[in-house]
């Protein structure tokens, strides 16, 4: 059995940490009142909702009475409901030109737009970044959303440029940006070299929604690529499967509790068909197996599953991913926001623990 590299299981503490570590406070020096005390704390739970019809369009109009929460079953009473809709007129004004001007905002949503460049072949980088530039260039001069764009490569996480408004700022970046050559994939399709690009995925989800934890509204994470690869569990002895469980775990609550919402766009566009004998249409075999192979875990630690996890979408088999891009922020900017206090005494659960969350995504309407 091997075990798990030491940058994985950092990749779960470091978040673990940055969750539970408490706030600093000065010490007061006014003095103690005198009396009892009572101290009272609530946990108050917020679901970003997305409605969609049969056709897989936003739905709206929806009021709270057609909206039911379950926890563990049990339902729970809505305390506080509100519909978010795309203005219907009216051109957007710039407010933003910098995180610093996030606070201008409130609660609106914000858009980050991620490149992959740890987990995606060079080919499929630069289709990403051409298919990104053909979404922007489509796009009014004034976004509607605040946006940022980062890339994820094999040494670092860096933003390519901070939040804005400006279409042509947003351009300007990603024309001026030359992917890297993703040599750890290539050197280390496999083992532990998998593993440890799985770590440094995680790393960036977990660093993404730390740092977003400051701006109250949602989060639209359009992430382009595949993500990390298939976590083959079978190689991996049974503590090993729960410390990574928990990793996964840890990262899907960091980015829930930041309302961090995330679409996966697969930037590999239309795969070859591959038929029961285990070739393609052509005849040709293919490498890739059943997942029953990577073990029991598989469907868990599926990459795509943190979209499914945090309500998002996955967008996949397709060659005009920039209009994946559009339908994907289409579908993101119509939702309902709900909060609902728990009625389980269990304060220890956390959201990812529960059955209630971000990723209730009814498909029709009442």
């Amino acid at each position: 059995m091997r075990s798990l590299p030491l940058a994985l299981l950092a990749a779960g503490s470091l978040s673990a940490a940055a969750q539970t570590a408490p706030a600093s406070s000065a010490p007061s020096t006014s003095p103690e009142p005198q009396g009892y005390t009572l101290k009272t704390s609530t946990r108050l739970v917020v679901l970003d909702v997305v409605v969609l019809d049969k056709n897989d369009k936003p739905v709206t109009g929806l009021d709270k009475s057609q909206f039911t929460i379950l926890e563990d079953k049990v339902p729970q009473r809505i305390r506080n409901f509100e519909p978010h809709v795309p203005p219907a007129n009216g051109a957007p004004k710039t407010v933003v030109t910098s995180t610093a001007d996030l606070k201008k905002i409130g609660t609106d949503p914000v858009d980050i737009l991620v490149l992959d460049e740890l987990n995606s072949k060079f080919e499929d980088m630069a289709y990403a970044r051409d298919r990104m530039e053909h979404y922007l260039m489509r796009q009014p001069e004034v976004l509607p959303h605040p946006t940022q764009i980062v890339a994820a490569g094999d040494a670092h996480f860096v933003v390519l440029h901070d939040y804005t408004q400006s279409r042509q700022e947003l351009l300007d970046a990603v024309k001026k940006h030359f992917p890297q050559y993703p040599w750890q994939m290539m050197r280390n399709s496999s083992g532990d070299g998998a593993l440890e690009r799985t770590s440094q995925t995680l790393g960036v989800l977990g660093q993404i929604a730390d740092a977003s934890s400051g701006t109250p509204g949602r989060k639209n994470v359009i992430w382009m690529g595949v993500g990390y690869p298939m976590i083959d569990t079978v190689s991996l002895d049974e503590e090993d499967q729960d410390k990574i469980m928990a990793v996964v775990k840890t990262i899907t609550t960091r980015l829930q509790m930041s309302r961090v919402v995330l679409y996966v766009i697969d930037p590999q566009g239309v795969h070859a068909v591959q038929q029961d004998d285990g070739t393609d249409a052509d005849g040709n075999p293919t490498t890739s197996g059943p997942t029953d192979s990577l073990g029991p875990f598989a469907d868990k630690l599926d990459f795509a599953s943190f979209a499914t996890a945090t309500g998002g979408a996955i967008f996949a088999e397709r060659n005009d991913i920039d209009v994946a891009i559009a339908d994907s922020l289409k579908e993101a900017s119509v939702y309902y926001t709900l909060t609902y206090t728990p009625t389980s005494t269990d304060d220890a659960a956390a959201p990812s623990a529960r059955s209630s969350s971000s990723s209730a995504r009814p498909a029709s309407t009442p």
